[in-house]
């Protein structure tokens, strides 16, 4: 896996918004006004759609078996109201020391912690966009 440390959340999310641009419509929501729990990004290409919370835990690696994801208050209840309501799953991608995962927000993950066998692992910025076209399908 290969660096891809960020100084911030927003560092990492203009370098992903950066690897989408002409491939799939985005919009950033970060800002102080929306409502508890909602998502960073919103995506949609062609019938799909999808949320993504982003986050950047530098101190953390894709080698490791488990993760405590700095999910804020919220952000868990939020992504289950949207798979009961719509049926679709959101996804937090966390920018790591070494690589990224993508975590299927499939249920509630208690104390935070993501097992390494419940994600998606890459190296590259730019293979996100085809793990979350795969994932966009169920």
């Amino acid at each position: 896996m290969g660096y891809t440390m960020y100084r911030s959340e927003g560092h990492f999310s203009r370098a992903l918004c950066a690897s989408l641009m002409g491939k799939v419509f985005y919009q950033r929501l970060e800002s102080g006004i929306t409502g508890r729990g909602i998502p960073d990004l919103y995506l949609r290409w062609k019938d799909r759609e999808m949320w993504i919370e982003l986050k950047n835990q530098p101190r953390l690696s894709v080698g490791d078996k488990e993760w405590v994801v700095d999910w804020r208050k919220g952000q868990q209840a939020w992504a289950m109201s949207w798979r009961q309501v719509t049926g679709k799953y959101t996804y937090t991608i966390v920018a790591m020391k070494d690589g990224y995962i993508v975590v299927p927000m499939n249920k509630r993950y208690l104390k935070k912690i993501v097992k390494s066998h419940e994600v998606w692992k890459m190296g590259k910025l730019k293979d996100i966009l085809e793990v979350l076209k795969a994932e966009s399908c169920y």
